[in-house]
């Protein structure tokens, strides 16, 4: 039989967006565990093996409650203490996420609003400048993948780029055409 063996386990595809810096650190992880373990395993299993891990450390720190039953997974090698050096893996392997706020954030003014409306449109005026030979469609993608600003879809919440009636209306009024 060629190629991978059958699954013995059901998975379900699951889309998440990264950034290139995380990215990056995922690979040299990878390629560091790949390293000290003498065995090469796709970064798939390794994305699933750091998530347990995560799962286990936060529902560790939860009060005692019912909680679903684990999904079954073929265990990982771990690695042998004496194989890894101290310096090439942190001694917290996955961070913790961000404890939600306290309090519930204070509105924002429509003064507070316009300011910082004023401040992107600006950004986007100097942008604008800069790449001035982009069509509209371009440059509200460039304005997207530089995070100098992101719309927001009314449906689905998504970021994504600004409209191009919209931003034309915003160079008009910026002094542009």
């Amino acid at each position: 039989m060629a190629g991978r063996p059958k699954r013995d386990y059901e998975v379900k595809s699951y889309l998440v967006r990264l950034t290139p810096a995380l990215i990056d650190r995922i690979e040299y992880c990878c390629s560091l565990l790949d390293v000290a373990t003498k065995r090469r395993l796709p970064r798939n299993t390794r994305l699933q093996h750091a998530l347990e891990q995560w799962c286990e450390r936060v529902e560790a720190q939860q009060t005692p409650s019912p909680t679903p039953a684990p999904i079954t997974v073929p265990p990982l090698p771990l690695v042998p203490p004496a194989t890894v050096h101290p310096e090439e893996l942190s001694s917290s392997p996955l961070p913790l996420p961000p404890q939600p706020p306290q309090s519930p954030p204070t509105p924002r003014t429509r003064a507070q609003k316009k300011e910082e409306m004023d401040e992107v449109l600006q950004r986007i005026l100097a942008a604008r400048e800069t790449y001035d030979r982009l069509n509209l469609d371009e440059f509200a993608q460039l304005l997207f993948d530089r995070d100098i600003y992101k719309a927001l879809d009314r449906r689905t919440r998504e970021e994504k780029p600004v409209n191009t009636g919209t931003l034309s209306r915003w160079l008009r009024q910026g002094g542009m055409t």
